[in-house]
């Protein structure tokens, strides 16, 4: 009896600690010590982009990743890749857009590498669409510049300027793209040539492009109140892009 009594006792004594770890993993759960060892334990975590988790101190990463998602979408869709607008320009320009032309589709009118070297051909394009385009050009420092622009662009024989008070002019001459708007001082925002696209005046033109799309130059005007928009006041041109801007 002795011995049973003590086996007994024995099962008894391991039934109550198995109920008291059980009990104590669920106060582990709920315990404010337990979300703190998490906290540190997720402070080395970084980016996976596979995985889609966001770098953070354990505090809601995939939020943060959603945030940053909902970010690029907003970006319109280009209807090809762009040798000189980067996402970060993009995101720029896109904000600077008037109404209608945002949230639209960027479709490429012209390239120099799909279409050749002529400006007569980029006025001819711009005419597949009505509203506003949008001008890229790069030199061959790596500086890409450009301007917001009304389409068509029809060539003037009597050097009339056209456009509106949307006009702007952008670069990235300093590294972080800058967009300069129209000031109200003038109304010269573009003029549209058979030997030359220009824009600004009243000092400068704020961008210049001869006829072959070769050379160009760029210096401050009255018009956006910008600076030199290139690398240097004269430039050799090394590609040129002009988007529209199509419903969705």
């Amino acid at each position: 009896m002795g011995e049973v009594g003590h086996g007994n006792a024995a099962r008894r004594r391991k039934r109550h600690r198995g109920i008291f770890a059980n009990l104590f993993s669920i106060f582990a759960c709920f315990s404010p010590v337990a979300g703190l060892s998490g906290d540190r334990r997720e402070e080395g975590v970084v980016l996976d982009r596979d995985k889609g988790l966001a770098s953070s101190s354990g505090r809601e990463p995939r939020d943060l990743d959603r945030d940053e998602q909902q970010e690029q979408i907003i970006l319109p869709l280009m209807s090809q890749s762009s040798s000189l607008i980067s996402q970060e320009l993009q995101s720029v320009l896109h904000s600077a857009l008037p109404t209608l032309a945002r949230h639209r589709h960027w479709l490429l009118l012209y390239s120099t590498w799909r279409d050749g070297i002529s400006l007569l051909t980029l006025y001819r394009k711009s005419s597949t669409v009505i509203g506003h385009c949008l001008l890229a050009v790069a030199d061959t420092k790596g500086t890409v510049f450009g301007a917001l622009l009304s389409a068509p662009l029809n060539p003037s024989t009597t050097k009339k300027y056209q456009g509106d008070a949307n006009t702007f002019v952008f670069t990235t001459v300093s590294g972080a793209p800058q967009v300069f708007h129209s000031t109200g001082a003038n109304r010269y925002y573009v003029l549209c040539t058979n030997e030359a696209l220009a824009l600004g005046g009243g000092g400068h033109f704020a961008l210049y492009l001869d006829n072959d799309l070769q050379n160009g130059s760029s210096g401050e005007s009255q018009t956006f109140g910008n600076t030199c928009l290139a690398f240097a006041d004269e430039f050799k041109l090394k590609d040129v892009e002009l988007w529209g801007f199509q419903r969705n």
